[in-house]
C-alpha cells in the first residue's frame, strides 16, 4: 500500500473535472505513467496521435473529425530503406503502394582498395582502377591487385619485377623459359606472376633466365639453355637452386652469366646452363654497389674506388670487357656495366663513361668506335652535372637527375637516338630504371611501372613500338 498523500493538488481539465493528484512526499518513487490505449480505427480521436499506427508504410493515420483515418501519403514520399547499398530507394508510389526506384547516390561502401563501385541500371557495378595509388607506394593493377613495385630487372628481351611481400611478376620473350619456367614460345605483353617463387628479396635477369635471391641467402634460377633446356624438356622442376652459394647477399644477371656475393666478399657466377657457382674472386673492400654486364663485372668500393673483374663466361669475346682506365677513378658512390661500356657516377653528381663507343654511349662529342679501335678510358659525361643514378644498357647510358628526369644518351629504342643526353619522354618523375637491349623501364615515383621501347621487333608493352605503357 502506497502512503496517504501529505495533501491534495486540485487540477482543473479543459472539461471542468477537479482531478485529485498526489504530490509526492521526499524520499518517494513516482509510480509509473498510466497511458489510455490507443482507439482502435474509425472510432472516436482528438488528434492524429490518438489514432493507431497505418498498416501500410505507404499510409498515414488521421483524425479527421473526431474519427481515426487511413490517407495514402503523396506519391513519391520517401520512405526508410532497409538495405543500403543496393544503388535503389524506396518511395510510396501514386497508389499508396512501396515502389523501389533507381538511386545514384546509393552506392555501397567498396572495401577493396584497387575497386569502385558505382550504380548502373540493375544494381551497383564494380570495377577495378587501374593506376590508381594503394597503399604506401603501391599501384593498382588492369586486376584490380594492389601492387607496390620494389625494383625491376631487365635484359635483352625480358624483365621482372620484384614486389613488395616477395612475389615476382616478368614479362617479354618467353623462348627459354625465362618468365613462365617452360619452353613455350610466347611473348607477354603484360606482367605474369611466377608461381613457383614467393618471399624473394631480389631479382636478377640475363638473356635466358632470370634469378631470385631469398632472406636465407639462397638463390634459385629458371629459364636458361643447355642442361637447364634439358631439364624442362625432361620435365624436372623449372626452377633450380645454385649450388656452391653460402649466405648470398646480393645477386645480379647479365649476357648469359649471374653473379652472386657470398661469404667475405666473394664474388661467384654461373652460366645459365648449369646452377653451379664458380668462385671469380674477392673484392679488395666491401662494395656499396656492384653492377653485372655480359662481359665484367664491377663494383664501387667503400672507398671510392672501382674494381673490375672480367666474365667467366662472357657473352662475347671479340673485344675487351669494359675493366680499362677504372684504377684511375676515384670518389665513386656507383657503377653501370653494359655490354662493351660501363659508367661511374661521382660524389658530385658528375659521370664518368669508358670502353667501346658503338652508338654514342660513353658522352657527346667522342668518335664512335670502329672494328679493331681501342676502348675509351673514362671520360666525363657532358650536360649530366647532378645525376642521383646511372644505368647503362646495350647501347645506351642513362642518368636520373634529381627531380626524377630520366636523361639517356646512345641508342635506348628505336625512335630514340642521340650522342647528347636527352631527357626521355614520358619518363619525368622516375624513381628507379632498367635497361634492356632497346627498350626502358622504370618505377616511377608514383608507384606505377612504365616501359618503352621494342624488343625483337615486338612492343615490349603490347600497344606499339615505342609506346609508354603503364604496366601496373
Amino acid at each position: 500500500m502506497h502512503p496517504a498523500p501529505s495533501r491534495l493538488f486540485r487540477s482543473w481539465t479543459s472539461a471542468g473535472v477537479v482531478t485529485a493528484l498526489p504530490v509526492i512526499a521526499p524520499g518517494c518513487a513516482a509510480p509509473p505513467p498510466s497511458l489510455p490505449p490507443p482507439l482502435a480505427s474509425g472510432s472516436g480521436c482528438a488528434v492524429d496521435r490518438d489514432c493507431p499506427p497505418a498498416a501500410s508504410p505507404c499510409a498515414q493515420a488521421r483524425c479527421l473529425s473526431g474519427r481515426c483515418r487511413q490517407e495514402p501519403k503523396p506519391g513519391g514520399a520517401p520512405l526508410p530503406d532497409e538495405q543500403r547499398g543496393d544503388c535503389k530507394k524506396l518511395v510510396c508510389g501514386p497508389s499508396g503502394q512501396v515502389e523501389a526506384q533507381e538511386d545514384p547516390k546509393d552506392v555501397p561502401v567498396e572495401a577493396r582498395a584497387c575497386f569502385k563501385t558505382r550504380c548502373e541500371p540493375g544494381g551497383p557495378v564494380s570495377q577495378p582502377t587501374p593506376g590508381a595509388t594503394c597503399e604506401k607506394q603501391g599501384v593498382c593493377s588492369r586486376d584490380g591487385e594492389c601492387l607496390e613495385v620494389v625494383s625491376i630487372a631487365a635484359q635483352a628481351h625480358h624483365a621482372c619485377a620484384l614486389m613488395a611481400g616477395g612475389d615476382v611478376l616478368c614479362w617479354g620473350v618467353n623462348r627459354q623459359g625465362q618468365i613462365l619456367g617452360d619452353d613455350a614460345e610466347a611473348i607477354l605483353g603484360r606482367p605474369a606472376r611466377v608461381s613457383f617463387v614467393r618471399e624473394a628479396t631480389a631479382v636478377a635477369v640475363n638473356e635466358t633466365q632470370s634469378c631470385a635471391l631469398f632472406a636465407d641467402g639462397a638463390v634459385g634460377c629458371w629459364g636458361g639453355r643447355g642442361r637447364s633446356a634439358a631439364r624442362r624438356r625432361a620435365g624436372e622442376p623449372s626452377f633450380a637452386p645454385v649450388q656452391g652459394l653460402t649466405g648470398a647477399t646480393w645477386i645480379g644477371a647479365a649476357g648469359y652469366q649471374a653473379c652472386a656475393i657470398h661469404g667475405e666478399r666473394l664474388l661467384a657466377c654461373w652460366d645459365d646452363a648449369t646452377p653451379r657457382a664458380v668462385p671469380i674472386g674477392r673484392f679488395r673492400r666491401q662494395p656499396k654497389q656492384v653492377s653485372v654486364g655480359p662481359n665484367a663485372v664491377c663494383a664501387a668500393l667503400e672507398d671510392g674506388a672501382v674494381q673490375c673483374f672480367a666474365a667467366r663466361f662472357p657473352e662475347h669475346r671479340y673485344f675487351p670487357p669494359p675493366m680499362g682506365g677504372v684504377d684511375r677513378l676515384r670518389d665513386v658512390e656507383q657503377v653501370a656495366v653494359g655490354t662493351w661500356h660501363a659508367c661511374a657516377r661521382h660524389r658530385d653528381g658528375a659521370v664518368s663513361c669508358w670502353g667501346i663507343n658503338w652508338n654514342g654511349e660513353i658522352a657527346a662529342g667522342v668518335r664512335l668506335s670502329i672494328e679493331g679501335a681501342a676502348p675509351y678510358p673514362p671520360t666525363r659525361v657532358s650536360g649530366v652535372a647532378g645525376a642521383e643514378a646511372i644505368f647503362a644498357g646495350a647501347r645506351h647510358s642513362c642518368v636520373l637527375r634529381d627531380g626524377g628526369q630520366l636523361v639517356c644518351w646512345g641508342f635506348p629504342y628505336p625512335g630514340m637516338n642521340s650522342a647528347s643526353a636527352q631527357p626521355v619522354q614520358g619518363f619525368e618523375s622516375v624513381r628507379s630504371a632498367a635497361l634492356g637491349v632497346d627498350f626502358l623501364c622504370a618505377i616511377l615515383q608514383d608507384g606505377r611501372a612504365v616501359c618503352a621501347g621494342d624488343e625483337s621487333g615486338r612492343p615490349m608493352s603490347g600497344e606499339g613500338a615505342g609506346a609508354h605503357a603503364i604496366l601496373f
